[in-house]
């Protein structure tokens, strides 16, 4: 059983933090990348993100907290056209919105479900991202993703 062990490779040792960046051949090692990007406030690590995750999703008090915030800022919507050229303007532009509606997050609760992962990141973090997917052609949006705020880094 020990002999087996022994044969089997140890884990590299690079954080898991620093496993998705990726970088061109001959660039710096990965971890001095780490400095190359924009600090959080007050130098906040960046491990604590995911820290500040799972208190979220371990501690009763703060998982109420940010359900209450998320319930208090979206308590449903509706889609209205303030201003339009002409009523066959309104017509169009309110079908643009309900269609693009349907497509934007499916499988996870349409508009409502991806606002609730925004607020959700937003009360969590400090901060929400949103990936917009161009339509073909680059003529309008298909498609609005949820992006993992801890996973993003600015140079």
């Amino acid at each position: 059983m020990t002999a087996r062990r022994a044969e089997r490779p140890l884990p590299s040792p690079v954080p898991a933090a620093a496993a998705p960046l990726s970088r061109p051949e001959g660039a710096a090692p990965a971890l001095a990348a780490w400095q190359d990007f924009l600090p959080l406030p007050n130098d906040t690590p960046f491990e604590m993100l995911r820290v500040y995750r799972v208190l979220r999703d371990a501690v009763p008090d703060i998982s109420d907290a940010v359900w209450t915030w998320k319930r208090l800022c979206h308590a449903g919507h509706t889609v209205a056209v303030a201003e339009a050229g002409s009523p066959r303007d309104a017509a169009e532009a309110l079908a643009r919105a309900e269609a693009l509606q349907r497509r934007v997050n499916p499988g996870a609760g349409g508009l409502a479900g991806l606002m609730d992962i925004a607020y959700a990141a937003l009360f969590t973090y400090g901060a929400a991202a949103l990936e917009l997917v161009p339509g073909r052609g680059r003529s309008g949006i298909h498609d609005v993703v949820p992006v993992d705020v801890w996973t993003l880094r600015f140079r």
